[in-house]
């Protein structure tokens, strides 16, 4: 095999034709924009069993509510630590939730010393429930900063997170718009009274995201231990307008 390797100019051209795993095979293929050495290095060192759900009932301060523990029925929950006295991220892709459509994202993120994934909810179920989940998990870990994507359906989720009286939520600063301001002839635009909540999916910060996400997985600074997250990685590719997304999705 290794004598094989050395004939090829290059790795990718020697896996092209004999990959040792679906790893391999994939990403041979071109356009994922995560190595196969990081990938191989996330397998072997940070992807992980979750804790078994009926010890994380148990376990969970002040005990589980049933909006949130109903979700261990088809392992659309996760978790790999429970609540403690740390910062955390806690982060919410909506999605519409239909039958054969895409999955509502959340994932709480442990800040320091490295951002580590300590939970996953991967489900599809109706918008209000979803968000109803994004919010008792932000209640359930302490310090956590909710962050939730507001571009489109994500309207939805802030006006219910402003009936649930959510507190700690994440407050966009518009970066592009700071920088305009520096300008000469800078002319500021009408005050208006709607709020920052939420993370806006424009063009550039979506790839601001992707890029960053990118660059720590490099560097192994983000720890995942979820793997149909990192099955969901190897799926990235470059698609036309220069965001990745997982490959076969529009």
């Amino acid at each position: 095999y290794e004598r094989t390797k050395r004939n090829y100019p290059n790795e990718m051209f020697f896996f092209q034709q004999y990959p040792r795993n679906e790893v391999e095979a994939f990403l041979a293929a071109g356009g994922c924009p995560f190595d196969i050495d990081d990938i191989n290095f996330y397998l072997e060192n940070y992807i992980m069993e979750p804790l078994d759900p009926q010890e994380v009932k148990k376990a969970w301060p002040g005990g589980m509510p049933e909006p949130l523990s109903r979700f261990f029925a088809f392992d659309d929950l996760q978790v790999w630590d429970l609540p403690k006295g740390h910062e955390y991220l806690v982060t919410f892709d909506p999605a519409t939730g239909k039958e054969n459509g895409d999955y509502h994202g959340i994932h709480v993120l442990l800040l320091a010393p490295k951002i580590e994934q300590v939970l996953e909810l991967r489900t599809r179920c109706d918008l209000d429930e979803a968000t109803y989940a994004f919010y008792l998990l932000g209640q359930a870990y302490p310090n956590a900063l909710l962050v939730w994507e507001r571009t489109g359906i994500g309207a939805a989720v802030t006006n219910l997170l402003s009936r649930f009286h959510a507190g700690n939520l994440y407050e966009h600063e518009d970066v592009v718009a700071e920088i305009n301001k520096r300008r000469p002839g800078y002319k500021p635009a009408k005050a208006t009274n709607v709020n920052n909540w939420g993370w806006p999916a424009t063009p550039a910060n979506v790839h601001m995201r992707d890029q960053d996400l990118i660059s720590g997985f490099r560097d192994h600074d983000i720890i995942i231990h979820s793997k149909r997250c990192l099955d969901e990685q190897k799926a990235f590719v470059r698609q036309s307008d220069g965001r990745y997304r997982a490959s076969g999705r529009a």
